[in-house]
């Protein structure tokens, strides 16, 4: 109904009412289809947040990802998003540095989250943080010096090539 346009009030409710469901699906489904109709109230970011503790990682991707693409900034969403950079499963947490990045936050708590993900086993992980970090460097000046002091310490890193990249991507022009 969402991709058909249709906005009306019993569209709206019944999805309203399936935020409340005890099936994470469904949740799930109606937090996104609420979120494309630019409803992107309290409740269904609530719902998304909670559903960042999923036991499904499919769940939990479409969520974080989800709450990217809303942009929708508050402590409750950051602290979220942060808890989940340690999350078990690598696109859990390479969601985490892609919605970081799209909430635009000037935080030493999302810069310091951030870096630590830039040491991360998976190298999709690392290179998406470094180019979230490159855009944020973007935007806020303050990023950059934390980028340059994990660039101090880990200089034999081997990842340290991505980090590099998310480097010139927060001073090359577009």
């Amino acid at each position: 109904l969402v991709k058909l346009g249709i906005d009306d009030d019993l569209v709206l409710k019944t999805l309203q009412e399936l935020l409340n469901s005890k099936y994470s699906f469904s949740c799930l489904e109606a937090a996104r289809s609420l979120a494309n109709l630019d409803k992107g109230s309290k409740e269904v970011i609530n719902t998304l947040v909670k559903l960042l503790t999923d036991n499904d990682c499919n769940i939990r991707i479409s969520a974080v990802y989800t709450l990217g693409d809303l942009k929708k900034d508050s402590d409750t969403v950051v602290n979220a998003l942060i808890k989940v950079i340690a999350d078990e499963n690598s696109e859990v947490r390479k969601g985490s540095a892609y919605a970081l990045s799209n909430l635009a936050k000037d935080s030493d708590k999302v810069a310091n989250a951030l870096v630590k993900l830039l040491s991360d086993e998976d190298s999709e992980v690392r290179s998406r943080t470094a180019y979230a970090l490159g855009d944020l460097g973007k935007k806020f000046n303050k990023i950059s010096s934390v980028i340059e002091q994990w660039v101090k310490v880990n200089q034999d890193a081997e990842n340290i090539g991505d980090v590099i990249d998310g480097l010139w991507d927060m001073v090359a022009t577009e």
